[in-house]
């Protein structure tokens, strides 16, 4: 793998990303980029070279922060554990997968081709400590309207990597290991007059897990501008 982990070039950047707040822009409306602004971390999950997939152990892109809150990849990756060994991407590595995490957001899975200068937007979606009240909303919305739940296996313990999915939402939530998730809905959902809007939030059960007993699906409704509680949902392995 030594060949594959060799400086290709100095100075210039193999990539560049502009890591986003999907929510804050929906909330906002006004068309102006919101730039995440706690830390991001971007794990290295695998590297592809023409010799083949390299998974490496706990490796971080190095990054810097550019003056517009930009992340700046030159070169160089870290191991994120004592003596924190430094590697340099290789010229023929032709893709990385990355993990993409920060606070208050869920992970994200992102694939990152080198190429000098090159810019990729990375959206990011809010986790269940996300401070939705102090996003401002459009004028006329009624601010954030979210469900909110947990998945849990039959002894009460969390699941992790269970996928919750609402049509009207907007985005879908892999669960942590505490099992809760949150999911929000737009203003422009056709609500009715009284705020309400009938949905059924989804579950994907992670490997090892059969669906829930009362089945993959349950009713809700939702309230607009508020908080609605789903019932707890719970999983059984299979």
């Amino acid at each position: 793998m030594s060949a594959a982990l060799v400086e290709v070039r100095r100075h210039r950047p193999l990539g560049i990303f502009d890591v986003r707040d999907h929510y804050r822009e929906q909330q906002r409306g006004d068309g102006l980029a919101a730039t995440v602004t706690g830390s991001v971390r971007f794990a290295v999950v695998t590297l592809v070279t023409p010799e083949g997939l390299f998974h490496p152990s706990g490796w971080l892109l190095v990054t810097r922060p550019s003056l517009s809150g930009l992340a700046v990849f030159l070169q160089n990756m870290v191991e994120d554990r004592p003596p924190r060994v430094v590697h340099r991407l290789s010229s023929t590595a032709t893709s990385v997968e990355l993990r993409v995490s920060c606070p208050w957001f869920q992970t994200r899975d992102f694939t990152f081709r080198p190429g000098t200068g090159q810019r990729d937007q990375i959206d990011l979606e809010p986790a269940v400590d996300y401070p939705f009240a102090g996003i401002p909303a459009r004028a006329g919305a009624a601010g954030p309207a979210l469900l909110r739940g947990s998945v849990r296996d039959d002894t009460g313990r969390g699941v992790a990597g269970a996928v919750v999915q609402v049509t009207e939402g907007s985005y879908r939530y892999r669960t942590g290991g505490d099992g809760a998730w949150v999911i929000t809905l737009l203003d422009d959902l056709p609500w009715t007059a009284a705020g309400r809007l009938a949905v059924r939030v989804r579950i994907t059960p992670p490997p090892g897990y059969g669906p829930p007993p009362a089945g993959p699906s349950v009713a809700v409704t939702a309230l607009r501008g508020a908080t609605v509680s789903v019932p707890e949902i719970r999983l059984r392995l299979s």
